[in-house]
């Protein structure tokens, strides 16, 4: 879908109600390639504090993930 220009939906089934979670520019702050859309500062103190981190170099509109919410019927 992310390929076609169109954004992902959320799904409700079996109790679960399930978002994609994209990549947007305020992700790439932190996700972004280093000098680009992310700070230099940023980089630093991000490998400072998660020195095994490869979660960098991210684009606008990729789909990284999905949140799982369970929902009372």
């Amino acid at each position: 879908m992310l390929a076609a220009g169109k954004m992902p939906e959320g799904l409700l089934k079996d109790g679960y109600y399930y978002s994609p979670i994209v990549t947007n520019a305020m992700c790439l702050q932190c996700h972004g390639t280093p000098g680009k859309e992310m700070t230099e500062q940023t980089h630093k103190k991000i490998k400072s504090l998660y020195p095994q981190d490869k979660a960098t170099g991210y684009g606008v509109d990729e789909l990284r993930g999905i949140f799982s919410i369970a929902v009372n019927p």
